[in-house]
C-alpha cells in the first residue's frame, strides 16, 4: 500500500451556536430532516447521499488537499473527523503528517478532542495544527501583555495562553493564508530536517517557540484544479465556493479578522470557470462561502447576468448583506439559479442596531424581504438575541418583525434563526472602553450588561420559539432534492407542521405514528 504525506482534517462535525437548533424537531438524535421523517415513514429510503447545505465539503480542506496534491505530496482529506470512529485504514497508509484545518473550529475543547484521538489513532504523524482559530490564538497571545485586554478570561477556549497548551500540535501555522509555508513545512518534514520559517511555531520540550507571523495574501488558493480531486468530494451534488474573501464591514460582535490586505473580490470569469468545471463533476447545488457575498459590492444585477449569459445551470445559495439586495432585481436573482439567501439582520431595533455598527437603516428590511419571497426566492433570516441595549420591548420588536416574513401568499419561503449574543475576544465588544460604556461583564456565553444577561437572553429565544407560529426556522440539513419534489403549498405545509410538531415534543414524546399522521400525505 502507497504511504501518504498528509492527512488533511477540515472539519469537526456539524456544531451550531444557535439556540433554536437545538428545539428543532428531534428524531432518533438527529435533526428532523425532511429526509429522516420520510426514512421513518418508508424505512427502505436511502438519506445517505442527500444534497444538503449543510454537509456541502468543507472548503478549506479542498483547498489544502489541491494545494498538497499539486506540490507533489499524497493526500487524504477527512471531512468530519470523528474521534469515536476507527481511521485505521488511513493510519495504515502510515501518513508523515496529520493536518488540522481549524476552520470550523470554534473550542479549545473540540481541538484538544480531535488532537489526543490523532494522536492515538496515528502515533508516528507529526501534527500540524493551522487555519482560523490557531490565528485567532496566536493574535490574543499577543494581547497577554496588555492589562487592559482580559486574555485570562479566554485561557480555556483558545491555545497559546497557558502553559497545558505546548504539547498538542508539533508545528502551528501562523498565517492568514499559509499555503505555501504548509507545502514548504512538508518538505522539510520529508527530508528529516527542521524548519525555523517565518510564520511557523514549532512545539519544543521548552514550550512553544513562535517565528513571528506570516501575513502575506496570495490569489493562489482560489485556483482550485476540480477535474483532479477525488470522485467523493462531488458525490452529494453540493460543493463549496467562494466568491470572495473578507468583509469590509467591522460589526461591533464579529470577531472574524478584517485585515483590509486580504479583502479580494475575484473577477467573474474566473468565477463562472470554477462553477462550470464542479458542474462538469456533477454538481447541482453551489454554497458559496463569503461572508458577505461579493464583498457586500452593488455588482450583483451583473453578477447574476453573467451568471444567466454562461449558460450555468446550478443553484446557489449564499451569505448576502440586506443592503445589498435593496438595489436588486430579484428576479434576475432568481434567474441567475439563486435558491436561497441568508440575511443577517441581528435585530428589527435601530438602536441596537446602531449599537453593533452595522450600518443599515432597519427601515429597507420589510420591502426587501417581501420582493425577496414574492420573486420565489427563499430568504433565511439570522437575528442576534441580548446584545447591549436589548429589553423586553426591543426583544417584542424583533419577535414581531419574525412573525410580519410569513407571506403564504409568495412562492418563497421564510426562514429564521436566532443566535445568543457571544462577548467574544477580539470583537470590537470586547474592547474594555466597549465594555465600560454598557458596563458590560462575562465572557463569550456568560454575560451581564446594563438592559439584561446571557440566562435571560436565552430565555427569550427559546419562547419565541414557542410563541411563533409562521414562518419557521431553518433546517440547514433538509435534503435540497426532496423538498423540491414538493408543490410550493406542500413545502409550506410540511414546514408548518414540522415546527408545530417540533413545539409539541417539549412537552410530549413524538412516536413514528405521530410523523405518519403529520406527514404521510405529503411523503
Amino acid at each position: 500500500m502507497k504511504s501518504l504525506d498528509a492527512v488533511i482534517i477540515s472539519g469537526y462535525g456539524y456544531d451550531s451556536l444557535s439556540v433554536v437548533s437545538g428545539l428543532r424537531l428531534n428524531i432518533d438524535n438527529q435533526p428532523g430532516t425532511i429526509q429522516q421523517i420520510k426514512k421513518t415513514l418508508h424505512p427502505d429510503f436511502d438519506i445517505d447521499h442527500c444534497p444538503t447545505w449543510a454537509d456541502a465539503p468543507h472548503l478549506n480542506g479542498i483547498t489544502l488537499f489541491d494545494h498538497c496534491t499539486k506540490a507533489g505530496f499524497a493526500c487524504e482529506i477527512i471531512e468530519k473527523y470523528d474521534p469515536r470512529k476507527n481511521y485505521a485504514d488511513v493510519a495504515g497508509q502510515s501518513p508523515t503528517a496529520v493536518i488540522i484545518s481549524t476552520t470550523y473550529i470554534f473550542s479549545k475543547l473540540q481541538f484538544t478532542s480531535i488532537v489526543t484521538s490523532v494522536r492515538q489513532q496515528f502515533p508516528d504523524a507529526i501534527i500540524i495544527a493551522g487555519g482560523t482559530w490557531i490565528y485567532a490564538s496566536y493574535l490574543l497571545h499577543c494581547k497577554i501583555s496588555d492589562a487592559e485586554y482580559d486574555t485570562g478570561s479566554a485561557a480555556d477556549s483558545y491555545l497559546f495562553l497557558s502553559e497545558e497548551d505546548e504539547h498538542l500540535a508539533d508545528y502551528y501555522i501562523i498565517s492568514t493564508s499559509g499555503l505555501g509555508l504548509l507545502s514548504g513545512l512538508l518538505s522539510t518534514l520529508k527530508q528529516g530536517e527542521h524548519t525555523d520559517t517565518t510564520g511557523i511555531a514549532v512545539s519544543t520540550p521548552r514550550g512553544i517557540v513562535f517565528n513571528g507571523v506570516d501575513n502575506r495574501f496570495s490569489c493562489e488558493r482560489f485556483n482550485i484544479d476540480w477535474a483532479q480531486l477525488p470522485d467523493h468530494v462531488f458525490s452529494r451534488g453540493v460543493i463549496s465556493l467562494q466568491a470572495s474573501n473578507g468583509c469590509p464591514y467591522r460589526c461591533a460582535f464579529c470577531n472574524f479578522q478584517r485585515d483590509r490586505t486580504t479583502t479580494y473580490l475575484r473577477p467573474l470569469d474566473e468565477l463562472i470557470a470554477d462553477i462550470k468545471a464542479v458542474q462538469a463533476r456533477g454538481i447541482r447545488y453551489v454554497r458559496f462561502v463569503d461572508d458577505n457575498f461579493r464583498l457586500g459590492k452593488n455588482d450583483l444585477n451583473d453578477t447574476c447576468r453573467a451568471f444567466i449569459n454562461a449558460g450555468l445551470d446550478v443553484q446557489w445559495f449564499s451569505f448576502i448583506r440586506l443592503s445589498s439586495l435593496q438595489l436588486a432585481d430579484m428576479q434576475l436573482l432568481k434567474e441567475s439559479g439563486c435558491y436561497s439567501v441568508q440575511v443577517g439582520l441581528e435585530s428589527a431595533n435601530q438602536q441596537i442596531l446602531d449599537n453593533m455598527e452595522k450600518k443599515v437603516d432597519a427601515a429597507i428590511y420589510p420591502d426587501v424581504i417581501s420582493r425577496l419571497l414574492h420573486a420565489g426566492l427563499n430568504c433565511t433570516a439570522t437575528f442576534m438575541m441580548g446584545f447591549p441595549g436589548e429589553t423586553e420591548e426591543t426583544v417584542r420588536q424583533t419577535m414581531r418583525f419574525i412573525q410580519s416574513m410569513d407571506m403564504a401568499d409568495a412562492p418563497g419561503t421564510a426562514f429564521w434563526t436566532i443566535y445568543p449574543f457571544m462577548l467574544a475576544p477580539l470583537s470590537p465588544i470586547y474592547e474594555r472602553a466597549s465594555r465600560d460604556r454598557y458596563q458590560l461583564n462575562g465572557y463569550l456565553a456568560e454575560w451581564r450588561h446594563t438592559t439584561m444577561d446571557s440566562k435571560t437572553a436565552v430565555k427569550h429565544i427559546k419562547s419565541m420559539f414557542l410563541q411563533i407560529e409562521r414562518p419557521t426556522p431553518s433546517y440547514p440539513e433538509d435534503d435540497l432534492d426532496l423538498l423540491q419534489t414538493l408543490s410550493i403549498s406542500q413545502r409550506k405545509i410540511f414546514l408548518n407542521r414540522r415546527h408545530d410538531l417540533a413545539k409539541t415534543a417539549k412537552t410530549h414524546a413524538i412516536s413514528a405514528e405521530h410523523l405518519s399522521r403529520a406527514f404521510s400525505d405529503l411523503l
